[in-house]
């Protein structure tokens, strides 16, 4: 291995690293609200301890996002992103544990945030510490963004840095979770789009004896949202260069369905059609009343070369065609999906996965959920990857990460940057 005392180096930084990733749990970052003041200059100090140049950007207040760069002379920059927000840890009697004090236990660190993605955060800050203290041979520069908001669709974190001309570079990693042990260390190239919509119904109320009097407005609703729930049965054709990622993550896929003990072909239906999921309902007052409102939240999930904006326009225009008055449609959230195709940047972190981990095949993927890489790659069009310590557990209850996991991928990092830049 060409800078394999780099890697041992990681190696050695071991307790270090897990001690750091129990301290990011620790600081209890839910989204919402993502006030992150307090996680983000703990980030801030570590960086600036170590001799970093630190920058950090409050676009709105709390929602604190902290860039370090180590830069050496002239060259390529590599951008590293993450975010520090978790979801909430919801109902504490399921948790083993507390979800805000990072435990260890039978080689694995417990804590909300564990797997999505402290450890991630946790890995990149070893691996820059390191080769600022080893003063490793390389030019150019690396910068580590560090985002709230990622949980809630990242527009004061990541898409902010990207818009204002702060976070730039040559090729990027966002360090969400792909990988592991049990799954394999696989580089996630593509990824869904996101449409979020709530639709709302205005109707009349009567007794409910009388129904012909008034207006239902759940049933509108319900018609409207049966319509869109048949967008699941629409035949997607995907581009081409998509349709091989998709072919390329099978193998990866495969491991997983094993161990969620679900067929594979959940997962590869999850990539051959829209998804759509009816999260909230709420509407009535009484039983007896026939109701004057009712709304709802839908989620819908897009696939690489679909845009939100025409999926949208097809659902008012569908619903429109039904002469079905009193409702409303609006896009909370809509988020394109990203696809880098195969390149020398994906090529040389498929290269350093192997050479750390070993692997004879390390596969290319689809990732179902979105992250902070559709704006890197989307509005400033540099190579960008998914590449982390990660599994199942995320946003779950208990939680966690295999320390094994945590440390490979910063040894990964380490490698990458160092033949990025060199």
């Amino acid at each position: 291995m060409r800078f394999g005392k780099v890697v041992k180096g990681i190696e050695s930084k071991r307790e270090e690293m897990v001690k750091l990733c129990c301290g990011l749990i620790d600081f209890k970052s839910e989204n919402p609200p993502a006030n992150v003041t307090d996680i983000a200059y703990f980030i801030r100090d570590y960086f600036k301890e170590r001799g970093f140049r630190v920058s950090t950007y409050e676009p709105r207040k709390g929602k604190i996002s902290v860039s370090a760069r180590l830069e050496k002379g002239e060259g390529k920059r590599l951008l590293w992103n993450g975010h520090v927000d978790v979801v909430p840890a919801g109902r504490r009697e399921n948790w083993s544990t507390d979800p805000y004090v990072g435990v260890v236990r039978d080689a694995k660190i417990f804590g909300r945030g564990a797997s999505d993605m402290k450890s991630g955060v946790a890995a990149a800050m070893v691996m820059a510490s390191h080769l600022s203290e080893i003063d490793a041979d390389f030019s150019g520069g690396i910068q580590l963004d560090f985002v709230p908001d990622e949980e809630t669709g990242g527009d004061y974190g990541t898409k902010y840095l990207v818009e204002k001309g702060i976070s730039v570079g040559d090729a990027c990693i966002v360090g969400e979770g792909t990988s592991s042990r049990e799954w394999g260390f696989a580089v996630r190239v593509a990824e869904k789009g996101i449409l979020d919509l709530k639709v709302s119904a205005q109707g009349r109320t009567s007794h409910a004896s009388l129904p012909f009097l008034g207006e239902n407005a759940i049933d509108k609703l319900m018609r409207v949202l049966s319509m869109v729930k048949e967008l699941e049965n629409k035949k997607i054709e995907t581009p081409p260069i998509v349709r091989k990622i998709i072919e390329q993550s099978i193998p990866y896929y495969e491991r997983i369905s094993k161990s969620f003990g679900f067929p594979l072909d959940n997962f590869k239906q999850l990539f051959s059609k829209m998804t759509v999921n009816i999260g909230i309902i709420r509407g009535g007052v009484k039983t007896n009343v026939v109701p004057d409102y009712a709304e709802a939240k839908v989620d819908i999930r897009l696939l690489p070369g679909q845009n939100p904006e025409e999926v949208f326009s097809e659902i008012v225009k569908k619903v429109a065609d039904t002469g079905i008055k009193g409702v409303e449609l609006k896009k909370d959230v809509a988020l394109p999906s990203y696809e880098n195709p195969e390149g020398t940047f994906v090529s040389l972190v498929k290269g350093c996965v192997a050479e750390v981990t070993g692997a004879e095949q390390v596969n290319t993927i689809i990732g179902s959920g979105a992250t902070d890489a559709r704006y890197i790659r989307s509005l400033r069009g540099i190579p960008t990857v998914n590449l982390g310590p990660g599994n199942e557990t995320a946003h779950s209850a208990n939680e966690y990460i295999n320390i094994e996991d945590m440390v490979t991928i910063s040894k990964i990092y380490a490698l990458i940057a160092l033949e990025f830049l060199s």
